[in-house]
């Protein structure tokens, strides 16, 4: 099966909303239908005893509950948050690594070999992206721990050796989470489509029975209506002058 024809699969299991509203007008909507089916329970009761007062309280229920479920813009900050908080830290890395180098050259002036050994050279590569900043930093931590006593001797202490392994495990749990949050956005945002196409379906449902149980009565038959349709005006014909012509 090719790239394209799996894309294609993965794109038509999408979950997409089944009214032709926003949320919260959805929403509005589904607790008015609630309220005219309270309004109204003895005639939907004798009609369907499933429409009964714990219906009603149950629907009140799954409405707080869908409608208290985080939108996707709030998912979508998350996600960009968690990326600013990583970028941060990623930078904080590069800053830690720029010092320990004044200081790695101040141990070992002309020995071109040692500051090698330090990543001078591989910082270029490793700089431009997050994980292999993070990798960098354990070994630079490694390779500073097998030459402390020259950075010792330098004034770089135990505690700024210790730095460099803390900055680069703070890197990978913001990597970490960030990679959570990008990776929960589509599956978070598609369950709470789910929960509000449910509650869409509820209130659809309690329309169609008021529609059928007030059939005979206009004026109830009408507030159950859920996209009540305006008849449109017939324009008028204009007939041709027949007035005869002057001779």
């Amino acid at each position: 099966m090719s790239e394209k024809v799996k894309k294609k699969k993965r794109k038509s299991k999408k979950l997409i909303r089944t009214y032709k509203m926003n949320d919260a007008n959805m929403f509005q909507f589904a607790r008015k239908v609630n309220s005219l089916l309270e309004l109204n329970l003895s005639e939907f009761v004798s009609f369907d005893p499933m429409f009964d007062a714990p219906f009603v309280s149950q629907f009140e229920t799954q409405i707080d509950s869908a409608e208290g479920l985080e939108p996707d813009y709030g998912t979508k900050a998350q996600q960009v948050g968690a990326g600013i908080e990583a970028k941060k830290r990623l930078i904080a890395c590069k800053e830690n690594y720029q010092m320990l180098k004044r200081f790695v050259m101040k141990a070992f002036p002309g020995n071109p070999a040692k500051l090698k050994s330090f990543g001078i050279k591989k910082y270029i590569f490793a700089q431009r992206s997050r994980l292999r900043m993070e990798l960098f930093m354990r070994d630079v931590h490694s390779i500073a721990l097998l030459n402390k006593t020259e950075l010792n001797a330098v004034n770089y202490s135990d505690a700024m050796i210790d730095e460099i392994r803390t900055l680069g495990l703070s890197l990978g749990d913001g990597i970490s989470a960030h990679s959570i949050k990008k990776g929960a956005r589509p599956s978070k945002n598609q369950g709470r489509i789910k929960s509000l196409n449910e509650v869409y379906a509820v209130a659809s449902d309690i329309c169609n029975a008021g529609k059928f149980i007030f059939r005979n009565n206009p004026a109830k038959y009408k507030m159950f209506v859920i996209h009540p349709g305006q008849k449109r005006k017939k324009k008028e014909i204009s007939k041709p002058d027949e007035t005869p012509a002057p001779g």
